[in-house]
C-alpha cells in the first residue's frame, strides 16, 4: 500500500490504521515529478503533452500523488481543471461521471458495486463485481 498525506483527513486516518501490510511513505511530489506524471497519464491515453493544463503540474496543492492522479484523470475526461480541488470533491466528480456513463446501461449498478465493495473485507474480484451488476464477460 502506498501511504502519503492526502490532505483528506478521513482518508489519512484510514491509512494510519492500516497496519496489516507494509507501507511506503511518499512525501509531496516536486513540480518536475508532477509534470512527468501528468504527461505520462496523457500519453497512456494517446493524447499529446500539449493538451496538459500547466496548472496541474504547477499547483503546489497537488503535490500528493493520489490527488494529482485523481485530478489529472478528471481533467483528461472533462478537459477542465478546478484549482483548489480536494480529494473528496474530485473523487465525487469522477463518481458522478461514472454513474452518468453506466446509469442508462444498468440502473443502480454503480451504487450496488460500490456498496458491495464497501461491505467486503478484502475487495471484490472482477467476476464478483460483474455478478453484482448481473452481467458477464460476454454481455
Amino acid at each position: 500500500i502506498l501511504s502519503m498525506r492526502t490532505g483528506a483527513p478521513a482518508f489519512d486516518k484510514v491509512l494510519k490504521r492500516l497496519n496489516l501490510v507494509k507501507t511506503l511513505s511518499v512525501g509531496m511530489l516536486p513540480q518536475k515529478a508532477r509534470k512527468a506524471m501528468c504527461e505520462s497519464m496523457l500519453a497512456a491515453r494517446g493524447r499529446p503533452k500539449e493538451d496538459l493544463d500547466a496548472r496541474l503540474a504547477t499547483d503546489v496543492a497537488l503535490g500528493s500523488p493520489v490527488l494529482l492522479r485523481v485530478c489529472t484523470s478528471l481533467f483528461i475526461r472533462t478537459g477542465t481543471y478546478y484549482p483548489g480541488t480536494t480529494l473528496e470533491s474530485a473523487t465525487a466528480s469522477i463518481l458522478e461521471i461514472v454513474e452518468g456513463d453506466f446509469e442508462a446501461i444498468s440502473p443502480g449498478c454503480v451504487r450496488k458495486v460500490l456498496s458491495s465493495i464497501a461491505r467486503s473485507r478484502r475487495g471484490l474480484a472482477d467476476a464478483e463485481i460483474m455478478g453484482v451488476c448481473g452481467v458477464n464477460r460476454y454481455t
